[in-house]
């Protein structure tokens, strides 16, 4: 894999969140849902330098919260946004994968992540390709590294 514009870290890490919520707005088949109380982990994987990214909004319902993906949207091009509104968009993802899970599922009760008190979720995260074997991507490297920071691992 070769890293070539078009990285988009928070598209990845929202619909890794969405895999672990129990929601049915999410997906209709309960088989393709988190389990409540399970331990939980994200493996984000790149082959680039966030400089893209599109739109989710955060769909507060508790232990049911979820991100979706604004409609008609379209990813903005390659380097025109600025790394720190990627990597805060993408961090405030990791926030939410990390933080404690509600215990109701009433719309608009606030957020929810998919903690445990004594089960913490964690975000692994993984660089592959040119970009990375070839000793370069110091900010590709820096962004993993704080991903790791963020997820606990």
């Amino acid at each position: 894999p070769n890293s070539d514009g078009y990285t988009d870290p928070v598209s990845g890490l929202a619909l890794g969140y969405n895999l672990l919520s129990p929601s049915p707005d999410v997906n209709a088949d309960a088989t393709r849902t988190g389990r409540r109380g399970a331990g939980k982990m994200v493996v984000f994987e790149t082959d680039g330098q966030p400089n893209s990214t599109m739109q989710f909004d955060y769909q507060p319902k508790g232990y049911d919260s979820y991100y979706l993906y604004v409609d008609g949207n379209t990813q903005t091009p390659d380097n025109d946004v600025p790394y720190t509104d990627v990597t805060a968009a993408a961090f405030g993802v990791i926030d939410m994968i990390r933080k404690d899970t509600a215990t109701e599922n009433t719309a608009g009760l606030g957020d929810s992540g998919h903690s445990t008190p004594n089960n913490k979720a964690l975000v692994y995260a993984i660089g592959f390709g040119d970009l990375f074997e070839s000793g370069g991507g110091g900010t590709a490297r820096t962004f993993l590294l704080d991903c790791q920071k963020k997820g606990g691992t």
